[in-house]
């Protein structure tokens, strides 16, 4: 149990307005206890309950997500009267005895606090679907507060959380239902004229950010995806990138990878935006590129495969995952596959290792027995006089070439013993390994200046021929 999350819990039970009295005794009564267990003094808890400047930016929808995760954690019923922030005075209504004295004893005087009218308090949508969010840490320092409006806006909304806790997109919305922004739980309206494509808009001017909204959405549209998805009522495509030849690859992700999703769940030391889970394990996280990329020390360190995607195109297309940025198991496409399993045939007819990752294997015709064998490529070639790293196929042979004027490391046929010359093998056009790297050697270097000094000459020899034919 994490101390700051508890806090921040707290603060948020502490930020909420209710309709009558006693509405959030028993949550902040349960939540008190939790504080006491671990380790903070009724002093402290007390100036909490009195830290107005800490609750200052604690929206309705982030202590709607505290309310519903204390109450779950307590075994109480999940209120459906609406609640919202109160931002003018503490949600306690009158300073006890021992209050007063506590807060003297600490060299402050108590305010009186002019009296509520609940009545005349804003009612915002209890957006249910914030149950799967987890509040994060509030500051316990002081943060600057003003009373001025916020400016206005006319932001779009595309999805709206419906009164079920649903996403729902605007041109599926039922006009006479209400829906709540998923970024700041405030009433939205729905906008469905002849000329624009439909969409939500806030009922009331709103600092609502469209970033941050842009971010929550996406979050929440990729975990109702990937529950939809387990229950088959979706086709969810991945585009990844083949690990052999870069090619694209589009899969479609069945319906049994996963079983469940979280939002905002912890994966060791790293909070990941969405989690995808095959029954209790995860497999999968999901983060949301809207304006902060993935960090170096969370891309290298988590322990689990993950993408990234661009929260606008999956406010665009939620089912065509485009990823930003991956690192997921290997993959290949359709032409590598075929060559791999190709590669596996040959080997397994010659009985002959693939010896990864200190080879790479390629499939190619013996130039006697013109029978399909296997070359291999290692760091070295070509013409290696060290001797290949252990260990080494059968097929690889320190061997006396005519050509070469000596011996080196070269491939060799299973079938006929044939030599397989370097010069073939790796320096050849059409050669296998021809995009990866070899090393220059003394004999490659002045083969290819007499290569570029024949052709020069014969280059001025067609120009002395031309000249003489005019």
């Amino acid at each position: 149990m994490d101390k700051t999350d508890e806090i921040a819990k707290f603060q948020a039970l502490m930020s909420l307005a209710v309709a009558q009295n006693g509405d959030l005794i028993n949550e902040i009564r349960y939540q008190k206890g939790v504080l006491k267990s671990l380790g903070l003094t009724d002093g402290e808890i007390l100036d909490l309950i009195h830290d107005r400047h800490a609750r200052a930016p604690i929206s309705t929808g982030r202590a709607q997500i505290a309310l519903a995760a204390v109450r779950h954690a307590a075994g109480l019923p999940q209120h459906a009267a609406p609640l919202t922030v109160r931002r003018s005075s503490s949600p306690t209504q009158a300073f006890d005895e021992r209050t007063v004295q506590y807060m003297r004893a600490s060299g402050r005087e108590p305010r009186s606090r002019p009296p509520v009218d609940l009545a005349q308090a804003p009612q915002k949508h209890p957006a249910e679907a914030y149950r799967v969010l987890r509040a994060p840490p509030v500051a316990l320092t002081a943060v600057s507060h003003t009373n001025a409006a916020p400016p206005p806006t006319t932001l779009q909304v595309p999805y709206g959380v419906s009164q079920d806790g649903e996403l729902v997109h605007a041109r599926e919305a039922d006009a006479a239902a209400m829906y709540a922004c998923p970024g700041c739980a405030g009433l939205l309206v729905l906008h469905a004229g002849a000329v624009r494509a439909k969409h939500f808009a806030h009922k009331a001017h709103t600092a609502c950010d469209g970033e941050t909204l842009a971010h929550i959405t996406a979050k929440l549209l990729v975990a109702k995806v990937i529950d939809e998805h387990c229950d088959s009522k979706t086709r969810v495509t991945l585009l990844c990138t083949c690990s052999k030849c870069d090619s694209p690859v589009q899969r479609d992700l069945p319906h049994s990878a996963f079983t469940s999703s979280a939002v905002e769940e912890r994966i060791g030391p790293f909070v990941c935006d969405v989690v995808a889970f095959k029954e209790s394990r995860p497999v999968l996280a999901v983060e949301i590129f809207n304006s902060h990329a993935v960090g170096d020390e969370k891309a290298e360190q988590l322990g689990l495969p993950w993408i990234e995607l661009d929260a606008a195109e999956v406010l665009a297309d939620p089912f065509n995952w485009r990823p930003v940025r991956m690192r997921l198991k290997p993959t290949l496409c359709r032409d590598c596959k075929a060559e791999r399993a190709e590669l596996e045939r040959v080997a397994g007819r010659w009985n002959l290792p693939l010896s990864e990752p200190l080879y790479v294997a390629a499939v190619a015709p013996c130039w006697g027995c013109k029978e399909k064998i296997i070359w291999y490529w290692w760091r070295g070639v070509p013409f290696a006089q060290e001797k290949p790293p252990a260990p080494a196929p059968r097929t690889v042979q320190f061997r006396f070439s005519k050509m070469y004027g000596g011996k080196y490391w070269m491939n060799v046929c299973p079938g006929c013993r044939a030599p397989q010359g370097d010069n073939f093998v790796f320096l050849a056009s059409d050669s296998p390994f021809g995009k990866l790297p070899i090393n220059e050697t003394q004999e490659m270097t002045a083969h290819r200046q007499s290569q570029n000094t024949a052709v020069v000459s014969q280059f001025i020899n067609i120009i002395k021929r031309n000249m003489g034919d005019h």
